[in-house]
């Protein structure tokens, strides 16, 4: 766990627990650590997103690497054949 508000909820928690915290300071922490979950399901969805977007980009240029080695293999192939008909007759 790296979110400082969701460690400060745990020492919030055990306070709580020894009756050092009230329940005012427990729901507000736990208010804090739920907007940090919250935080945190949000940057895995863009995460998620970004790794999507990345996905169809590189089979976009797969595709892409695909059509420019046929057009470049017909076009060597449709000059050899009309070099060889040149020097055959």
């Amino acid at each position: 766990m790296t979110d400082k508000r969701s460690i400060d909820a745990l020492d919030v928690a055990e306070e709580y627990a020894n009756g050092m915290a009230t329940d005012e300071d427990l729901a507000a922490a736990g208010a804090a650590a739920d907007a940090a979950a919250r935080a945190a399901g949000d940057a895995a969805r863009a995460a998620g997103d970004a790794a999507r977007a990345a996905r169809a980009a590189a089979d976009a240029a797969a595709g892409a690497a695909g059509a420019a080695w046929d057009a470049a293999f017909h076009s060597t192939r449709d000059a050899q054949t009309k070099r060889f008909v040149e020097v055959i007759g």
